[in-house]
């Protein structure tokens, strides 16, 4: 009983042994089994908000595997918590890298173009991100951060909200000012007139 509880609770901590692999896979190499061991205990790290050891973990990782796109991901997760955008940029460029067509590393690599103030950079990965998921509301709401932030762009703003709640009518307009990069516009006037004419249209 002591051992399957114990299997269970390795299983809810994302702990559990690395499945064997079958007899037409190829055991993992040894830098690539430690490299999974590592991220998951770096994401563990990282969903507890100890960006300390996640960081250790997600270095730690790449170094094992440079070309494991998980270690990169993880990496680039650690780096855009904990704000650290110059960092974080050269880590989301060997992700998308090494996983070209990943939704959520371009939409992290369009996040981190806008922080560092690259719009060519942060529009270009946040279009290729809407081109892989057409239902899905984050690029377009990627790209009204930057028609706000970067650009002042209000009507863009808000035609980028539309064009989000079109594709999700089930996405969560309203809380956007409390929701993490708008802190620099949520008591901008014009975003939040602009805001709240896309929320009263239909």
């Amino acid at each position: 009983m002591r051992r399957a509880a114990s299997a269970a609770a390795a299983l809810l901590l994302g702990l559990a042994p690395i499945a064997p692999a079958s007899a037409d896979q190829p055991l993992p190499t040894w830098s690539r089994y430690h490299a999974d061991r590592t991220i998951q205990l770096g994401w563990i790290a990282l969903a507890l908000s100890d960006l300390e050891r996640a960081d250790e973990l997600s270095l730690e990782a790449v170094e094992l595997d440079r070309a494991h796109a998980e270690a990169w991901r993880l990496r680039t997760a650690t780096l855009v918590a904990a704000r650290n955008w110059t960092d974080a940029s050269a880590a989301a460029l060997e992700l998308t890298g090494l996983a070209p067509d990943d939704l959520d590393a371009a939409l992290m690599a369009g996040r981190i173009s806008l922080e560092i103030g690259v719009r060519a950079s942060a529009v270009a990965e946040f279009q290729r991100a809407g081109r892989m998921e057409v239902g899905d509301p984050r690029p377009e709401l990627g790209l009204a951060m930057t028609a706000a932030r970067l650009d002042g762009d209000w009507e863009a703003f808000a035609q980028h909200l539309r064009t989000a709640r079109q594709r999700y009518p089930g996405v969560d307009l309203a809380s956007l000012p409390l929701q993490d990069g708008w802190a620099s516009v949520a008591d901008d006037a014009q975003f939040l007139a602009a805001l709240t004419e896309v929320l009263q249209s239909k």
